[in-house]
């Protein structure tokens, strides 16, 4: 049970950064400026766009984007302060409650999540805070490229 158990584990470490990776070839396909895995304030953030630079020059005109195949509270651990700063949490996971997704709301992110899962569960659907991939890039990126 113990060895299969740790196959299992490292399974599951191992398609977290391959969410990261397939999140990282999508936004360099579509050719928008980012850098990956950089620290703000000894904390990795995924994706920065367009540049750490410019973040350290213009930290309200940037955006930090994190990407965790699930939930598990783990969006508290990518954070830096925020300072008003517009913070997104890739996930694909579907077991986000009602309550946590008030909460992380309350801090000021937003959950991008794939079309399909956002409109299958009710409480993403009325979730102010609950976007898709397709509403991160056509509301979000493409609308900050004229700025950057």
């Amino acid at each position: 049970d113990d060895f299969f158990r740790s196959l299992n584990n490292s399974r599951k470490s191992r398609a977290g950064k391959v969410f990261e990776l397939v999140i990282e070839k999508l936004f360099r396909y579509l050719q928008f400026p980012v850098e990956t895995q950089k620290k703000i304030n000894n904390q990795k953030i995924d994706f920065i766009f367009p540049s750490l630079e410019h973040y350290n020059n213009n930290p309200l005109e940037t955006i930090l984007f994190s990407a965790k195949r699930t939930y598990k509270e783990r969006w508290k651990q990518v954070i830096p302060e925020k300072n008003n700063l517009r913070f997104f949490l890739a996930t694909i996971d579907t077991k986000i409650s009602k309550n946590q997704l008030v909460e992380i709301e309350k801090a000021g992110i937003y959950v991008v999540n794939t079309k399909k899962n956002k409109d299958s569960v009710a409480h993403y659907k009325s979730s102010g805070n609950v976007i898709s991939f397709e509403h991160f890039i056509n509301f979000h990126l493409d609308h900050q490229m004229c700025q950057w």
